[in-house]
């Protein structure tokens, strides 16, 4: 008899997240449970959410744990059809729920959230966020950048919940028939002239999220029209950090003419094999984009590598483990950037002892024992040992070895590329 229908109450949240994660799933007491429908009248334009178990008539074995085939439900509802110009329930209690507010389409058609003269946005964000169980994730949609993640568009379907986001006082949200549609969506015919690289993280076999990067201008480093706060997802998230605190599913920046870093952070509640994927990397062809992953000390070209695997663990911090960084390739400080982002990892390769009698070990990040290709070279660029599987720490025997200079040279399967050197005597 657990509630299963309920509306998002914003004048009631609490926010007891101190993470900096915002969005509407971070609250508390903000869901307010309806016991039925038979006494409780539904509102137009009023965002519920249902969760549908299966066919009453299956009865407890649909919870005891016999976990049969849901059967098809058909839900129905009596009452007027809603038509003309609509305004929307909507409120703003900055100290409560923050301007979040879940709301629903009034109209039995899609609309269109992109038909400007069709809504009155006033103190209201240009942003939709809409869960989509299929994918266990919120899709976003920014109206200003006219992109979406997870799938967000424009449209919002007939029947569907949407959160939108209060941002001052008085806030009022208006809709007239000009933004019904219907089955095909009138396509755009021009777009801005906007670089975007969308990331995904990827657990294989259950879920994933994406987030989106923005490169154009008129658009700022601080939080503007063009960027979309996380709505955050019940089992997985990727998100990138806006001054180490405000958390973005679509970051938007100006052009970058030098060099760019932002920090990442994710939540999973999978351990294991994880991967980021990157999508449209084309759009930066003029640009070296580098993921930096902090922990394991691996620093990889995703224009040349575009999918990165790595483990998640619970004992490794998440926050800012990984950073993602635009380096212009046209600028006159090009190689002096590159240079000073590859020589925080310099002393990830250590060569125990240096000098060499007559052993000796290569001792390299990640920070976990995790094999790599090892050569080692001779002055006179010969090839003198190599290994596929090399083990950070192993003992390498040396003693028939020539004296004078050797090179080392290690790379791992996350692309990472390093090289040292030691004197043998």
């Amino acid at each position: 008899n657990s509630p299963s229908f309920f509306t998002f109450n914003e004048t009631t949240a609490i926010n007891t997240n101190t993470g900096g994660t915002t969005g509407g799933t971070v609250y508390q007491n903000a869901w307010t449970s309806i016991p039925n429908t038979t006494s409780t009248l539904l509102s137009s334009g009023k965002g519920y959410r249902v969760f549908i178990r299966g066919n009453k008539n299956q009865g407890c074995d649909l919870l005891n744990g016999n976990n049969p085939v849901p059967q098809d439900v058909v839900l129905s509802a009596s009452g007027n059809i809603q038509n003309g110009t609509f305004i929307f329930p909507i409120t703003y209690s900055p100290l409560n729920g923050g301007g979040w507010n879940l709301v629903g389409n009034p109209y039995p058609c899609a609309i269109d959230w992109n038909a400007n003269s069709a809504w009155q946005r006033t103190n209201v964000d240009n942003h939709v966020w809409i869960y989509r169980p299929a994918g266990n994730h919120f899709a976003t949609f920014n109206g200003a950048l006219n992109l979406g993640v997870n799938f967000g568009s424009n449209i919002i379907e007939s029947g569907s919940a949407f959160f939108v986001k209060a941002n001052a006082a008085n806030p009022v949200l208006q809709i007239n028939e000009d933004a019904k549609i219907g089955l095909q969506a009138t396509p755009r015919l021009f777009k801005k002239s906007t670089k975007s690289l969308r990331m995904f993280l990827i657990k294989p076999g259950e879920v994933m999220d994406e987030n989106l990067f923005s490169m154009l201008d008129g658009s700022s480093d601080s939080i503007d029209i063009f960027d979309s706060e996380k709505m955050l997802n019940p089992s997985l998230n990727i998100f990138s950090l806006l001054n180490d605190s405000t958390s973005l599913s679509i970051n938007s920046f100006p052009v970058v003419y030098s060099e760019k870093s932002i920090n990442l952070d994710f939540q999973s509640s999978f351990s294991g094999n994880h991967i980021l994927s990157f999508k449209q990397i084309q759009d930066f062809s003029d640009y070296d984009v580098l993921l930096v992953d902090n922990y394991l000390g691996v620093i990889q070209l995703i224009n040349d590598k575009s999918n990165y695997e790595f483990i998640n663990q619970a004992a490794v911090p998440t926050k800012s483990r990984f950073n993602l960084i635009f380096v212009y390739r046209a600028s006159v400080d090009y190689f002096k950037a590159k240079e000073k982002i590859e020589s925080r990892f310099k002393d990830g390769l250590h060569i125990i002892p240096n000098p060499v009698f007559s052993s000796f070990k290569v001792e390299f990040l990640p920070k976990e024992k995790s094999s790599a290709k090892l050569n080692i070279f001779n002055a006179q660029n010969q090839l003198v040992y190599a290994s596929d599987n090399y083990i950070s720490g192993e003992e390498i025997e040396s003693l028939n070895w020539n004296s004078g200079v050797y090179f080392v040279e290690i790379s791992n399967s996350y692309g990472l590329l390093k090289r040292s050197k030691f004197v043998k005597f």
